[in-house]
């Protein structure tokens, strides 16, 4: 320590006086805010006091090793590794911190590093009233709610937001890991990703080159990208979320284009792309199509998936080869909601026997007699074939009225009808006679013709009305055309 006491000499102050000092001070840091004010310990090389009480110093160096806390933005610290600090005339006049920039718990995953994730080489320089931010060096952290599947992102350039809603803005760099691909990394824009006291934040816009091949519930799924596919990263949690365009590949029977949500802690959700055309699916070995409205693909108690479709089930009459003669191709469609397909058992609906009701029947005209449909069945296991069932019509040819009882038509696989048995009992005959038995379609030649596809009678009771029952056995073939 050294003292210089003087007189200055004539027309000058009474004395001079300095006293000058090395010594170990602290101060607080001006205009950035730690947490409990946390005081700065430096050591002074020369310290100055004046005749007027005026302390001044130059460079002073750091004295103590750990962490500032800032308390904005809040659980960001700072690891200082040098200091130069000037203070005179009751103000700082430089005010440099160089060191680590210690970023939130929430980006810190100590499941791979016990230590908070960092940046290294950063400084902070007092410039009037603020504090300006140089980065340092690139680094790379790692996050996310997967230990199997955490994001990496690594930062190239970046800024810091002093404020009070202060955070790290990724100025450059890329991310990958989490829901990429082994291989795939998307490269990030200023502005695009942030860390502040919840984590990381923002949208990353996806190229057109990404793609996942997920296997949902058995399906086989593919996600692609657009112009408009983003991952998102909510505030608050450590979640990331895409919703992109997809298909779901269905064995037998064609594509459906989906939107793809992906979750980064959820079960995948897939409903139908309302930004493309809506998807007829091929039942091509029964000459049907399903023409699609809406799907989900959604988790059951099990923990397995169904695809749910609402839509109907088209096709035309003329398709199939062993329509009855005569008989005009006409387009039918029947409507269904919540129709379940399974990746393992096929098409399930929500009744015990699989049917579907239509709200309103649908009519069918099959030549030799008309359908109304009212209700229809998907393929199921033991039974591979789509069956109609409903009132029965029978040609205006035929004289014949009363109560019918169809087993039902069925489009079996191949893209036959099997026109299946019209059974009847006490039938009135023009007023002249009552009959029971049944109809079945045959194809029957008659004479030299080719065949062709009749009803074949089969009266096992015969009521004359002016004579009474009659016995035996009676056939007949009815036509149309």
């Amino acid at each position: 320590m050294s003292i210089n006491f003087n007189h200055p000499g004539v027309g000058g102050k009474p004395f001079n006086f300095q006293a000058k000092t090395e010594c170990n001070i602290s101060t607080f840091i001006p205009n950035l805010l730690a947490q409990d004010d946390f005081p700065l310990a430096l050591t002074v090389k020369d310290l100055v006091l004046n005749e007027d009480g005026i302390v001044s110093f130059n460079d002073a160096g750091v004295n103590f090793v750990g962490n500032i806390n800032f308390a904005q933005p809040l659980d960001f610290a700072m690891v200082v590794m040098n200091s130069a600090t000037s203070y005179n005339s009751d103000h700082f006049t430089k005010f440099m911190l160089e060191g680590n920039l210690v970023l939130p718990a929430s980006v810190s995953d100590s499941r791979i590093n016990p230590s908070r994730a960092g940046l290294m080489g950063v400084k902070f320089n007092l410039n009037g009233q603020k504090w300006d931010f140089t980065p340092g060096n690139p680094g790379t952290i790692s996050f996310g709610t997967d230990p199997q599947a955490l994001y990496k992102l690594t930062i190239q350039s970046y800024a810091m937001d002093l404020s009070g809603g202060g955070r790290l803005i990724v100025k450059s760099g890329e991310l990958s890991g989490g829901t990429f691909g082994a291989g795939q990394t998307v490269p990030l824009k200023d502005g695009d990703l942030y860390i502040d006291t919840f984590g990381v934040s923002g949208s990353v816009s996806l190229p057109g080159t990404f793609t996942l091949s997920p296997k949902v519930g058995g399906f086989d799924v593919t996600v692609t990208a657009d112009q408009n596919s983003k991952l998102v990263f909510k505030q608050n949690a450590q979640i990331a979320e895409a919703n992109l365009p997809g298909q779901v590949v269905l064995k037998d029977m064609g594509t459906l284009f989906v939107r793809v949500y992906l979750p980064d802690n959820g079960p995948t959700v897939i409903t139908i792309d309302p930004d493309q055309p809506l998807t007829t699916l091929n039942l091509s070995k029964y000459k049907v199509g399903i023409a699609v409205s809406s799907v989900a693909l959604q988790p059951i108690d099990n923990g397995s998936y169904t695809l749910s479709l609402n839509g109907a089930v088209a096709f035309n009459t003329g398709a199939f080869p062993n329509l009855p003669a005569g008989t005009g191709a006409a387009d039918v469609a029947l409507p269904f909601n919540d129709l379940n397909l399974d990746a393992n058992s096929g098409f399930t609906a929500s009744s015990p026997d699989g049917l579907i009701s239509l709200g309103n029947p649908v009519g069918i005209d099959l030549g030799v007699f008309g359908l109304n449909v009212s209700q229809f069945r998907f393929p199921v296991p033991g039974d591979d074939a789509i069956k109609l069932t409903g009132g029965v019509q029978l040609s205006g040819d035929l004289p014949l009225s009363g109560e019918l009882d169809f087993t039902g038509l069925k489009i079996s696989a191949g893209g036959n009808l099997d026109f299946g048995k019209i059974s009847f009992t006490n039938l009135t005959l023009m007023d002249v006679a009552t009959i029971s038995g049944s109809l079945t379609k045959q194809d029957i030649s008659v004479g030299n013709d080719p065949p062709r596809s009749y009803l074949f009678g089969d009266i096992t009771t015969f009521h004359l009305n002016f004579a009474g029952d009659m016995s035996g056995n009676l056939h007949f073939l009815v036509g149309n055309g």
